[in-house]
């Protein structure tokens, strides 16, 4: 299937974009953002895992505040991944890669809706590529990378509303076998 970042000179198997080089049922993308405030008040954590090979999607929010969680789940089938980076009702959106994203949240059972661009701080930071084996079988074969920033923008839970955020996200792509117990 092909898609418009096709047309970018991106590619590094004769493969479409959409399609995965590796036949991995649990290669997957992954980005993680962690959201607080100055204070110490308020933190959220919010993610979103592909898993194209599986045509599977997940996200979560999940929101602490005066000792109280909050949490959103949400899990469901694959669409434009590539395009559309959405979760449920938690979206991300690349404004200007490696420096700005969007991100668009909202749970409205715990009263939270969220409209943030986090603004890189520092250059990301890749860590060194990640591979574990077990008897020789790679379960742990990833790329992986991690950014401080700040955000704009207003974080509301309930009617509390919070800004002056700052925080760091993460990106990591590549093969994580779920380890399947022998019972």
């Amino acid at each position: 299937m092909l898609t418009r970042m096709d047309e970018y000179f991106v590619h590094q198997t004769e493969r479409p974009i959409a399609e995965i080089a590796s036949d991995c049922p649990d290669w997957e993308e992954y980005l993680y953002f962690n959201i607080h405030d100055r204070n110490g008040a308020f933190c959220a954590i919010v993610g979103l895992d592909v898993l194209p090979n599986a045509q599977y999607v997940r996200s979560y929010l999940l929101t602490l505040h005066r000792g109280k969680h909050y949490a959103y789940w949400y899990a469901g089938p694959l669409e434009n991944w590539r395009e559309d980076l959405r979760g449920g009702s938690l979206s991300f959106t690349i404004v200007d890669p490696l420096k700005t994203w969007h991100l668009e949240l909202a749970d409205e059972a715990n009263g939270i809706q969220a409209s943030l661009d986090f603004h890189m701080r520092c250059p990301a930071y890749q860590y060194r590529h990640m591979r574990c084996e077990d008897q020789g079988q790679a379960v742990l074969n990833q790329s992986y990378y991690t950014q401080a920033g700040v955000y704009g923008g207003a974080f509301r839970l309930g009617e509390q509303v919070f800004t002056d955020l700052w925080g760091l996200r993460s990106r990591r792509w590549g093969e994580a076998i779920l380890v399947r117990m022998p019972f």
